[in-house]
């Protein structure tokens, strides 16, 4: 993994590193809202692998932090619907992009 994830051409590294936190945020809050130990424990041991790729997102999902809002605003809400179709997109979203981030992260620098 290289230790430098591209910049986003929306924002600065620490703009980047502010929406990795808060995607880190909201899904835990979501989960330990089921009040579910177990499942807290595996999303916090999700969030630690995650941490290491999120950033890297930035280069190729330049609205993620727009996608935050709106997923942050479906749980304020309590808006299991809509929370439930916006979590789908997210994901599917990412694993379309599975190939392109393993490159981005894995390139010589």
């Amino acid at each position: 993994m290289t230790d430098v994830p591209p910049q986003s051409p929306r924002g600065s590294l620490h703009e980047e590193a502010e929406v990795t936190v808060a995607t880190e945020r909201l899904f835990s809050e979501v989960v330990n809202g089921m009040e579910n130990p177990w499942l807290s424990g595996q999303m916090a041991r999700m969030n630690e692998i995650m941490r290491q790729v999120r950033p890297y997102e930035a280069a190729l999902i330049p609205d993620r932090a727009q996608e935050l809002e709106a997923l942050a605003k479906a749980w304020a809400d309590r808006d299991i619907e809509r929370l439930q179709t916006l979590l789908q997109a997210y994901f599917e979203r990412r694993k379309a992009l599975v190939p392109e981030l393993v490159k981005l992260i894995n390139r010589p620098q």
